[in-house]
């Protein structure tokens, strides 16, 4: 059975990291650039993924592991910012833009690491529950 990423997000951790390990599909990478609204070359280039590597998974049928766990992390930061913004727009938007609660870095600049992502959901939550500019 199939499970989209966004779907996966939502998933009991044990049945997400049974799916991350086996892989995800490459289609999920082009879903989750789409609702980021960038370019998936650049969506790769921001997680760390070579567009060459990530040319080679495709052939494959299935995303590393390691490259399925970012762009499950990539996702999962969308999850939190739809939670805040009103559109994949507005998301997209702040992603993109420098954060003063980041000390002014691109919250998309952040995603090539877990602890960088795990800060830019803390500031979403942060913006939700109205402690965060």
């Amino acid at each position: 059975m199939s499970t989209d990423v966004f779907q996966l997000t939502r998933l009991p951790f044990g049945r997400a990291i049974k799916v991350l390990r086996t892989g995800l599909a490459p289609k999920d990478f082009d879903t989750v650039a789409k609702a980021l609204q960038i370019r998936s070359d650049v969506l790769a280039e921001k997680l760390g993924i070579s567009v060459r590597t990530l040319r080679y998974q495709r052939s494959k049928k299935t995303l590393s592991p390691e490259n399925s766990e970012k762009l499950f992390r990539a996702a999962r930061v969308h999850e939190e910012a739809r939670k805040v913004f009103t559109s994949d727009a507005a998301v997209s938007q702040w992603l993109v833009s420098p954060a003063p609660a980041l000390g002014g870095r691109v919250p998309l600049e952040l995603l090539d690491t877990d602890i960088g992502a795990r800060e830019v959901e803390n500031v979403l939550q942060g913006i939700a529950y109205g402690n965060v500019m």
